[in-house]
């Protein structure tokens, strides 16, 4: 369970294949933010710190889902 868990946070936040394989339309959300940090416009970066925060965020509720289901299910 431990190791999911930690290949699910890699994986969700991995930006590096969908870049460079990926369509420019849609964007998944890692990518979107890296773009928008290295943009040249300052003005982005706190909207891509926003967006790592979204991510952040998105993982921690699922882990914590996918905890308490867990629990749930060997508790029956």
């Amino acid at each position: 369970l431990v190791t999911s868990i930690i290949v699910f946070a890699f994986v969700f936040g991995s930006f590096e294949i969908p870049l460079l394989l990926g369509q420019r339309y849609p964007n998944v959300l890692p990518v979107t933010a890296y773009r928008a940090y290295i943009d040249p416009d300052l003005n982005q970066r706190p909207e891509a710190m926003a967006m790592g925060i979204m991510i952040t965020l998105i993982v921690i509720v699922l882990l914590n889902l996918s905890l308490t289901l867990g629990r749930r299910i060997r508790t029956e």
